[in-house]
């Protein structure tokens, strides 16, 4: 046999080697992921779903505080109201929600124009309620915004398992300050020292971080961009509708001069509910 062919013979046996190799690190992964990563999950579900249950009948309401531009600290919020989504177990996810409020009026304003669309970007980007209210004068020139955040922020922690690597990813969103950061941590952390202190770290009894070691990305204070171009569309096609009524109110006045004082509140309509369905809008709502 020519020097060629075993050239290629070698190569061909390389090949085999390593996609032998990969298939066995992906049946060793595929195992782990139904005999360690499902139960842990479980595990950590089934403790959540006691925490929560038991915090329903304590009704702690540790202070949380925010940090937010122009305003400065967002503070006098409560950590009071905890929703444990459903178990899904096909596609091995689940979350747990938390609700803090305020009666605290945080009332703030901007008066350059370039500002306000930054801060609606913003407010909306970290799912933060707010009703905002601008002025203009006669001339329908812009005056000032003013915003009224609505005292409710939402924190979420979605755990998933990841069939690729037999993790399970940890997605939380809006605890420690605005944005996100992902851990992924492997099932064998998991235990009872564990759970305890991840329990602690919820509910603001212990500080320290103990998802720190397992960080993969970290986004505070930040909105993704594919999000920062839905926000900015909105915001474009309302400052295009708002000038044009402007425009029309403008020209209304000068065919009849007369010395309105103009006021338009943007807001989010919100019909009232009772509290079952309270529960249930809770549940269903997305944080971006």
């Amino acid at each position: 046999m020519s020097s060629f062919l075993d050239q290629l013979k070698k190569q061909a046996e390389q090949v085999k080697a390593q996609e032998s190799v990969a298939d066995q690190k992906k049946k060793h992964i595929a195992e782990q992921f139904e005999k360690l990563t499902k139960p842990k999950m479980r595990q950590v579900y089934s403790y959540l779903y006691e925490m929560v249950e038991q915090l329903k009948l304590i009704q702690p309401n540790p202070p949380v505080k925010y940090s937010i531009p122009v305003l400065g600290e967002y503070k006098d919020l409560k950590q009071d109201e905890y929703i444990l989504g459903g178990f899904d177990e096909q596609n091995m996810t689940f979350f747990l929600r938390i609700a803090c409020h305020t009666r605290r009026k945080n009332i703030f304003e901007i008066r350059d124009i370039n500002e306000v669309a930054k801060m609606r970007e913003y407010l909306w980007g970290h799912n933060i309620r707010f009703k905002w209210l601008q002025d203009n004068d006669k001339q329908q020139k812009f005056l000032r915004a003013l915003f009224n955040l609505e005292g409710e922020i939402f924190i979420e922690f979605a755990f998933r398992a990841e069939l690729e690597t037999a993790n399970i990813h940890l997605n939380v969103r809006n605890f420690e300050e605005f944005g996100k950061v992902d851990y992924l941590i492997p099932p064998q952390a998991i235990d009872n020292k564990f759970l305890d202190q991840l329990a602690m770290y919820i509910t603001r009894h212990l500080e320290e971080n103990i998802l720190q070691e397992y960080v993969v990305t970290q986004n505070r204070g930040k909105i993704g961009t594919s999000e920062k171009d839905k926000i900015r569309a909105q915001i474009l096609a309302e400052l295009a509708a708002k000038k044009k009524a402007q425009a029309k109110l403008a020209a209304q006045t000068v065919s009849k001069p007369k010395p309105p004082t103009v006021s338009q509140i943007v807001e989010k309509e919100e019909e009232p509910v009772d509290m079952k369905t309270r529960f249930i809008n809770i549940l269903n709502k997305k944080i971006l």
